[in-house]
């Protein structure tokens, strides 16, 4: 079976798509290598949103007197994104165990671009607000929560649009020009 992607006229198509059965012989096919680097970062970014809210949890506890320093309080000032994103992210970790998911990367590159579009400027914000209180260069917490999950982000977005393993993997689809398209019965 062989469908051709969405080409411009008289271009030859960039992806073949192929059987089920024959992707899963193809040596790209599965859930290794940075794929697994994909997985682990979509856990981080669940999990770090996760920590906030509970923080925000905890320092609601507190009580008025014994409140937390602005530093540590303003991770907490997004509890609905958090929410959302925690269900996002476990979401894309699940899908991502799931090969066949032909949603996958779009929903992979909506939830990283949300998470890219909302944190960026909500960070830039609080920290001209608080005069630089907070989201300090030199803190660990700025780069658990906020640097390394949009890092991870901006690379995801590139990862599930460019990769082939996840063509193959997600879409059963192969480039035109794969050297294993032979080995694959002539796809």
């Amino acid at each position: 079976m062989e469908r051709n992607a969405i080409a411009s006229e008289g271009a030859p198509a960039r992806w073949v798509a192929i059987e089920p059965a024959l992707a899963v012989s193809h040596p790209l096919y599965g859930l290794k290598g940075l794929h697994l680097v994909l997985l682990a970062g979509f856990a981080w970014c669940g999990l770090s949103s996760l920590a906030r809210l509970g923080l925000l949890a905890y320092g609601l506890s507190l009580g008025r007197g014994a409140g937390l320093r602005l530093s540590n309080m303003v991770l907490t000032y997004m509890p609905v994104a958090d929410a959302a994103l925690v269900v996002l992210f476990a979401w894309l970790f699940v899908a991502g165990l799931r090969p066949g998911t032909r949603s996958f990367s779009e929903l992979a590159t909506i939830g990283c671009g949300l998470y890219v579009l909302y944190v960026v400027p909500y960070v830039f914000a609080f920290r001209h607000l608080t005069d630089t209180a907070a989201f300090s260069l030199s803190a660990w917490q700025t780069y658990v929560h906020y640097v390394l999950p949009v890092a991870f982000c901006l690379w995801a977005l590139a990862y599930v649009n460019l990769s082939r393993r996840v063509r193959v993997t997600f879409f059963y689809e192969v480039a035109a020009d794969d050297p294993h398209r032979s080995f694959l019965g002539g796809a």
